[in-house]
């Protein structure tokens, strides 16, 4: 294809690792449904690293008034 196209992938291949290994050091192996996050893709790894973050969030903290009532 494309240079560009091939550019892209490239660039996602390696995202890809690099979402993996931080979602390991987080100690996730698999996503809510059961599967490996070695068998993810790009955007599955992107969501569930977001979420891992998403999850660390301490709500109770003064800091994170948004999550407060």
């Amino acid at each position: 294809m494309g240079i560009l196209y091939d550019k892209v992938k490239l660039s996602h291949a390696s995202l890809k690792q690099g979402f993996i290994a931080q979602l390991l050091v987080k100690g996730i192996t698999h996503d809510r449904y059961g599967t490996s996050i070695q068998d993810l893709g790009y955007y599955e790894l992107r969501q569930e690293l977001a979420m891992a973050e998403f999850r660390k969030v301490n709500t109770d903290s003064s800091e994170n008034g948004f999550f407060r009532r």
